[in-house]
């Protein structure tokens, strides 16, 4: 099963995120928990994501 969870800040995504984990066991990957973690760790990757940011 592949889910796709879009939307703005403060829309559920999270909170729809974790009841679907809950529901079906499925593993739970953010791209913006990723990104977020490359600019903290200032990677090359999170140096560029941060200019979008």
């Amino acid at each position: 099963m592949n889910i796709l969870i879009m939307g703005p800040a403060g829309a559920g995504k999270g909170t729809m995120s974790e009841r679907i984990i809950a529901e079906y066991d499925i593993p739970h990957i953010s791209t913006g928990d990723m990104l977020r973690e490359n600019v903290r760790n200032e990677t090359p990757l999170g140096l560029e994501a941060k200019t979008y940011m």
